[in-house]
């Protein structure tokens, strides 16, 4: 980890720029009753020889002189701070601790769609840092990781995984079992979570998504029941294509006056549509605004989809089935004429881009973001992936935990 930049001379410019603007306000202010005195009348003789009073030291030169002086200090203050805070917060993007630890799917692996969009919820508020911290040092992200590419016996094989913070590795596990209770996160039958071996090599093509049109309107729409599930469309176009590929699917939980923000957008423009159309919203105008007021409720977060594969034509094909789920939204490619060989690098550490989109159209809700990242179910055929056939069983609380080196009691003999 970086050394923290010293706050101590910042600290010393605040301080002295606050006693200034103190000093002129409880010393200077009362004192300028002189300065509107009118003008004395010039009588063409001697000059006379006044006596020096306490007010001539304070002219109005003087004033401005101070208020200059106090305004440079404060925005050299201001500067500092900001340079300061802006070299932290990027030296954190590169210095964060992230690992990828390896979901282990289950042969039970069902959940309802409220549990994921619940799930995604608590996974956004695990990581989310304090109003005070993200200023300082940024917002982490979590990401899941659909990864296609040589296993532990060289053959190709599907896994899913999870990128995170290590330090909080083992409190996001406890999030996805409350929705998955068979899936283990980094180990198979007991923690801590582990990192997953290997590393992802650069790859030959990235494409990126984004919303098409506004953020207000979300991406999917009423799910039938029993109905696949993106990741299982996308692990078969991975296992169709036979070459290394990824999906990752990143989220960064957005600042909280945004998400007011984006709330407001939505009922102003129910409010300009419903003056539109006469006071009475049409059918599609009512069936995009009810899918929005199911979505806007939710937290929010900024959304990074993206694909690596070989060459383009086979990200083109597998991003299709990324893009088939969509409701009065879609997933678009973004242009990367000139950042394509940027994120091509960026990738294997998922590195995330420095600002967001300007149009905002990578803001999504945790509802959006939950139908795009429910886990597969067992009925996932064709696809070479390791599930865990021994499901968790419930430990009574009477259970005593033995040690590592608990040596057995023997029944006692007749010579004892």
């Amino acid at each position: 980890m970086s050394a923290r930049p010293r706050t101590g001379p910042l600290l010393c410019l605040t301080a002295l720029g606050v006693l200034m603007s103190v000093v002129m306000l409880a010393v200077l202010i009362p004192r300028l009753g002189h300065l509107a005195q009118p003008p004395t009348r010039h009588v063409m003789s001697a000059p006379a020889q006044h006596p020096r009073t306490h007010h001539d030291w304070l002219t109005f030169a003087h004033l401005i002189w101070i208020i200059g002086a106090s305004g440079l200090l404060s925005g050299l203050t201001a500067t500092a701070w900001l340079i300061a805070s802006v070299r932290r917060r990027l030296q954190n993007r590169l210095t964060r601790g992230y690992g990828l630890f390896q979901i282990r799917l289950s042969l039970h692996d069902d959940a309802r769609e409220q549990d994921v969009t619940d799930m995604v919820e608590a996974l956004l508020g695990a990581i989310r840092e304090f109003p005070e911290q993200r200023s300082r040092d940024g917002q982490p992200f979590v990401a899941f990781e659909a990864h296609y590419g040589p296993g532990v016996d060289g053959e190709l094989e599907w896994v899913l995984c999870l990128r995170c913070e290590r330090a909080l590795a083992a409190a996001l596990d406890g999030i996805i079992s409350a929705a998955y209770p068979d899936v283990r996160v980094g180990y198979e039958f007991k923690g801590p979570p582990q990192e997953i071996g290997g590393r992802i090599a650069r790859p030959g093509h990235v494409l990126r998504f984004r919303k098409q049109r506004s953020f207000v309107f979300p991406l999917t729409g009423e799910v039938q029941p029993g109905a696949a599930r993106p990741l299982e469309a996308i692990a078969q176009a991975q296992a169709a294509a036979g070459v290394p590929s990824s999906v990752r699917i990143q989220m960064t939980p957005c600042p909280l006056p945004l998400e007011r923000w984006a709330r407001s957008g939505l009922r102003h423009r129910d409010a300009r549509l419903a003056a539109i159309d006469g006071g009475q919203l049409g059918t599609l105008s009512r069936s995009e605004m009810q899918a929005a007021a199911r979505s806007h409720s939710h937290t929010w977060c900024w959304l990074e989809a993206q694909l690596a594969a070989p060459n383009r034509e086979i990200a083109n094909r597998i991003a299709a089935a990324l893009q088939a789920r969509r409701g009065e939204n879609r997933l678009q490619r973004r242009w990367m004429i000139w950042r394509q060989n940027l994120y091509r690098d960026r990738f294997p550490t998922a590195y995330p881009p420095l600002l967001p989109s300007l149009a905002l159209r990578t803001l999504a809700s945790a509802s959006e973001v939950a139908q795009l990242l429910a886990l597969p179910a067992g009925r996932l055929k064709n696809v070479p992936v390791r599930r865990l056939a021994l499901p968790r069983l419930p430990a009574p609380p009477d259970l005593q935990i033995a040690a590592a080196d608990a040596q057995p009691e023997r029944p006692p003999t007749r010579e004892e």
